[in-house]
């Protein structure tokens, strides 16, 4: 994701900042992210696991909407239901695949 984003553009046209910066915080916060989701699978008990997990991923989707209202001047309504729709496609293309 580092690198996609990286070399998407070099920031003089959208003007978000240089390529190499983007793709720093690109790759952390993909990082940052994956482990938050991961972590409360170390816990033994599954079902503790898997709810935990989703307060973590709420917790995400909410981060992500309210940044994306403060740098992309998105009205918060909007920015929640295209990022919950989002998660909700994500869940559901997890769900129909995990059971392939």
């Amino acid at each position: 994701m580092a690198l996609s984003e990286a070399l998407s553009d070099n920031g003089e046209e959208t003007n978000r900042g240089s390529a190499t910066a983007r793709g720093f915080v690109t790759g952390i916060m993909t990082t940052i992210g994956g482990i938050l989701r991961a972590l409360p699978f170390l816990i033994h008990e599954q079902r503790a696991a898997i709810i935990l997990a989703g307060v973590v991923v709420v917790f995400e989707l909410a981060a992500i909407s309210i940044l994306r209202r403060r740098y992309l001047k998105m009205p918060l309504r909007s920015s929640i239901l295209q990022v919950v729709v989002g998660g909700m496609i994500i869940v559901a293309v997890g769900v129909v695949l995990g059971t392939a």
